[in-house]
């Protein structure tokens, strides 16, 4: 074939491959050259619907050399005129024959033309399974999509996979349209495949559009398990620009309290846009809810500047609804240093048994889940009231009063161990270990200082009697040497909650309760210690109002 005739069919100008062919058949040189071009002329007049001289040239192709390309211009006759049986017989006698050709290009171009006689679903069948045998899948992934571009038909839900992965791929192999084989088949059909990468991505924003819009009237009614599935739907087809889908059905899941699907659709969100800030929008929220708070920090912080970046104006002002993470750990801050200033000096966290001096408080708050959880809780809104309740809750603690016993561990002492955990085992020593762990239980921290303010601004005070012990009879307080102590009155008037211990570490005369200022016993007898009719309590302080653990 001459180039002008090949540029005419490329063109589809029939009529002028038509004459080009008819003027080479005049001047015929070597047979086999005489067959192809009588093939395809036939071919030619099938597309121009001129069967009857069609056939006749398919034929005499035959007659003068047999031939793939005469074999197949018989079939397209046949096909053409509403035979296709006739077709079918054509292509199996093609492999009985023997004749030379690829046959799996023949089993493609007799699904084509099954395509063409009305038998869409056996001629996509016969194509999907060539794609899964054949190495070189592009020619057959083209066709395929090219087919279903012809049909505009919607796939089944059970196929959207298979869709999906099919468009991806025919996009990928759409490069590869000008190979050989598949020009011939464009020439035999008609096929323009120029504009097939484009035609594949308009169909997949047009089949993936009413599922999406099923998904947005799902949300709107409350239903958000039908939105997810139509999401699903519509990912499954779109390729192109997923990262709005993605979002939209992470939020349907975050309904679905699905939050670790609705992360991972946030990520993908992310990976689709990384300019978008409503991917990280949805990661904050899914982290938030995972109680992944350091991580959901790192989310807003992604977020925002992206929001004040945006090309959109309105998008831009919504920065103004949002308080940055900073801004609230600053506020935050300067709460913890008001409280720090009422708190004693030198604490021991109990968690590591170390002096938690200077910078330790603020650092150890800062890096603490609650301090992280309430940063996010104010992400629209400060609210001063709320910090300072976290904050003074965190830094609860607890005082310890007790008769020293000799050579008492000193700040010095422990500051060179690294920790009350690493003392040595003295009797002396046992007594501040045991008092911190029983204080750890109850979920406080504790003091070596011991001043009236922090008295006043202690959770509670524990009074260890290392003179009484678990039997003792009542009036045991009475005769203890604590009763003694220059400074038990502020000790003992001045705590909202108190609690006296033998030296068993057991609760004195056994009571529970977590005060023992609400004990009538207790107060009775430290009230004859003391020579008053009655010594007043507080008002009742219940375990759950303690939050102790």
């Amino acid at each position: 074939m001459n180039r002008g005739t090949f540029d005419s069919w490329m063109q589809s100008d029939l009529a002028g491959v038509e004459r080009f062919l008819s003027d080479e058949l005049l001047h015929p040189s070597i047979s086999s050259h005489h067959a192809y071009t009588l093939a395809y002329r036939s071919l030619v007049r099938s597309r121009m619907k001129l069967y009857d001289l069609a056939i006749d040239d398919a034929k005499k192709s035959i007659e003068v050399q047999r031939s793939a390309i005469g074999h197949i211009a018989i079939a397209i006759v046949h096909a053409g005129s509403g035979e296709p049986d006739a077709a079918m017989r054509v292509y199996d006698l093609v492999f009985s024959e023997g004749v030379p050709i690829e046959n799996n290009l023949l089993l493609l171009i007799k699904a084509i033309v099954l395509f063409e006689c009305g038998k869409q679903d056996d001629a996509f069948s016969r194509i999907d399974d060539l794609i899964d045998i054949v190495d070189n899948k592009s020619i057959y992934l083209v066709a395929r999509a090219q087919l279903v571009l012809f049909s505009r038909s919607i796939p089944q839900k059970k196929d959207h996979g298979r869709t999906l992965a099919l468009f991806v791929r025919a996009l990928e192999a759409v490069p590869f349209q000008k190979s050989p084989h598949l020009l011939s088949i464009s020439l035999i059909f008609g096929w323009k495949l120029d504009g097939l990468a484009n035609a594949i991505r308009q169909y997949i924003q047009d089949t993936t559009q009413p599922f999406e819009n099923i998904g947005d009237a799902a949300m709107h009614s409350e239903n958000p398990s039908e939105a997810n599935i139509q999401y699903f739907h519509a990912l499954c087809l779109n390729t192109s620009n997923p990262a709005g889908l993605f979002i939209k059905r992470s939020k349907a899941r975050a309904l679905l309290a699905l939050w670790d699907d609705s992360l991972e659709d946030a990520e993908e969100a992310i990976k689709a846009d990384p300019q978008s800030p409503w991917g990280y929008e949805r990661k904050y929220t899914a982290l938030h809810s995972l109680q992944r708070y350091g991580e959901a920090i790192d989310a807003i912080n992604h977020m925002l500047p992206l929001i004040k970046k945006s090309s959109d104006l309105e998008t831009r002002e919504l920065v103004n609804q949002f308080i940055s993470p900073s801004k609230s750990e600053e506020a935050i801050i300067t709460v913890v240093r008001e409280v720090l200033k009422i708190c004693p000096i030198v604490p021991i966290d109990i968690k590591s048994g170390c002096l938690c001096d200077g910078p330790e408080p603020m650092s150890t708050f800062r890096s603490e889940l609650e301090c992280k959880k309430l940063v996010l809780s104010m992400i629209r809104e400060l609210d001063h009231g709320r910090i300072r309740q976290v904050v003074a809750d965190f830094l609860r603690y607890v005082t310890f009063s007790h008769v020293w016993q000799g050579e008492e561990l000193s700040y010095q002492n422990v500051k060179l161990a690294g920790s009350i955990w690493g003392l040595d085992g003295s009797s002396l020593n046992d007594k501040l270990r045991t008092f911190c762990r029983i204080v750890g239980e109850d979920g406080y921290r504790c003091s070596l200082k011991m001043m009236y303010k922090w008295y006043k601004t202690s959770t509670a005070t524990f009074v260890y009697l290392a003179d009484v012990d678990s039997l003792s009879a009542r009036d045991s307080l009475l005769r203890s040497i604590w009763m003694t102590r220059a400074w038990t009155s502020q000790e003992l008037l001045v705590p909202k909650v108190i609690r006296f211990y033998d030296h068993n570490w057991k609760p004195y005369r056994g009571d529970t309760r977590p005060n023992h200022k609400e004990s009538p016993e207790i107060m009775q007898e430290l009230a004859d210690a003391i020579g008053i009719s009655r010594l007043r309590g507080v008002p009742r302080l219940r375990k759950k109002t303690l939050r102790i653990r």
